[in-house]
């Protein structure tokens, strides 16, 4: 079992923006009120089993600060879901309890948020929309297969909380304010769950890069893991450096770029060739957007980018024989998947079904049994059909054009919508929270986009004059 010191000391750093959010947007009385509550509560939920004093104290402080905020309580449920303490603490109800109860106190605090500004109860543009189609086609061509039973549970296993995930940020962050909070707990969440195995790993005495990074539960997975490091990169990247003071300018750059080595070494260990090729894709993206120098410059700076991945890609401290087996078997899985759809071309197989038929349909028995399909694009193809793959291709390109025209303000989004495009290629995550959840923050930072000045580190106020009101 992982230690979960790292979920403790993040969800504390956790707890500490979400006092800071609470003191900008409710002043320092509602604030030392929830704080109080929160301190009330941590007896509480010892005595209910949480066993931990620590974990204790963030869940009070957490659930007490996200009282009466849509955007607050809506991060919070996004970090637990993230850093999944009841996975690493599986004995007991009520770790198992915690997503429920954040997401209850999420759906309340947004309703009550609603009715008292008399906002709309969705946030419906192009993507939500599709978002809602491919949602509705996933649960169709799940009732219409052979096996529809076990298709129809995992998808009401899979998909409602990143329904509820998406929803919730699509309309609860609304400001510049709202964005940049979301983007400190998200990076705080992040961090907090790549930590946990590579602090396990280096402290049990068993450390070596030829045992790739792994964790538990939902992130037992390396490549899992990998496609969490990409996925960070435009929340890491979003902060304009040039537009901060000079103390508030080295203190983010130090931050940013501690956790910026971290990740690229946890991305090392990971071992993923998949998500090197797509963090190569993001930094070739995002340099050549924010390069001021001539093309030349540019030119010489991919051709290093490309070099390094080269190298790092041919060093990699995996198994020969595993690494040419692993080639040659992603062909069989994109011909299975494949023939799987031309089969069924209008409903696919059903959710949950290309690792029973992959037998059934595979060219070559290099691997056998219950194989997944290594590429989101097969596995929608294959389990939904041509209408998934389409409906599923358009909400990405949906995401694609929306932060392309963020590109100049926010060039960190094309590049990390871009790369992990590069990583959804080679592992299945049609179904996962993480591709949803970066088109969700496009989207938003799309929104917020039109309630600010071009650049988004800035709110009008801040730009429009000297007055030097606070930046968060």
């Amino acid at each position: 079992m992982l230690s979960i010191a790292p979920v403790e000391i993040f969800s504390l750093v956790i707890s500490a923006v979400l006092i800071h959010f609470s003191l900008h947007t409710s002043g320092h009385i509602i604030t030392i009120i929830r704080l109080f509550l929160g301190l009330c509560l941590c007896p509480i939920l010892i005595a209910l089993g949480s066993g931990s004093y620590v974990q204790s104290l963030a869940i009070g402080v957490m659930s007490t600060c996200s009282l009466g905020s849509a955007v607050a309580s809506t991060a919070t449920l996004l970090s637990l879901i993230l850093l999944r303490p009841w996975e690493l603490i599986p004995e007991g109800d009520f770790w198992e309890f915690l997503p429920i109860m954040f997401a209850a106190l999420a759906l309340s605090s947004y309703g009550i948020c609603s009715l008292h500004r008399k906002t709309p109860v969705l946030a419906l543009d192009e993507f939500t929309l599709t978002f809602f189609l491919l949602n509705g086609w996933f649960l169709l061509s799940s009732s219409l297969s052979t096996a529809s039973e076990d298709s129809l549970l995992y998808f009401y296993q899979q998909m409602p909380i990143t329904v509820l995930v998406v929803l919730l940020i699509t309309t609860t962050v609304r400001t510049h304010l709202d964005l940049r909070f979301v983007e400190k707990i998200l990076l705080a969440s992040i961090a907090g769950t790549i930590l946990c195995p590579m602090v396990d790993q280096l402290l049990s005495g068993h450390f070596s890069l030829h045992n790739r990074l792994s964790g538990a539960g939902m992130w037992g997975n390396a490549n899992d893991i990998a496609a969490l490091i990409i996925l960070s990169f435009p929340f890491l990247m979003s902060v304009n450096l040039r537009k901060l003071s000079r103390k508030a300018y080295l203190r983010t750059l130090i931050v940013r770029i501690t956790i910026f080595t971290v990740l690229l070494f946890a991305l090392w260990w990971c071992q993923s060739r998949g998500a090197i090729l797509g963090f190569t894709a993001t930094l070739l993206t995002f340099f050549w957007l924010v390069g001021n120098g001539i093309g030349r410059r540019k030119f010489f700076l991919g051709v290093i980018i490309v070099l390094a991945a080269i190298f790092l890609l041919s060093y990699l401290q995996r198994d020969y024989a595993e690494m040419k087996t692993s080639k040659s078997a992603r062909w069989n899985y994109a011909i299975a998947g494949i023939r799987m759809a031309v089969e069924r071309p209008f409903t696919g197989v059903g959710m949950s079904q290309y690792p029973k038929l992959y037998e059934q349909y595979t060219p070559a028995f290099e691997e056998w049994g219950e194989r997944t399909a290594h590429s989101s694009w097969i596995l929608a193809l294959a389990e939904t059909g041509f209408i998934g793959i389409g409906l599923f291709f358009l909400l990405y390109l949906i995401v694609i054009v929306n932060a392309w025209q963020l590109r100049k303000c926010f060039p960190s989004l094309i590049a990390g919508a871009l790369g992990y495009g590069v990583v959804m290629t080679f592992l299945s995550h049609t179904y996962q929270l993480l591709p949803y959840l970066l088109g969700s923050y496009v989207m938003v930072c799309h929104r917020v986009k039109g309630t600010t000045n071009p650049v988004l580190d800035q709110t009008p106020s801040e730009s429009d004059s000297d007055s030097g009101h606070r930046r968060y």
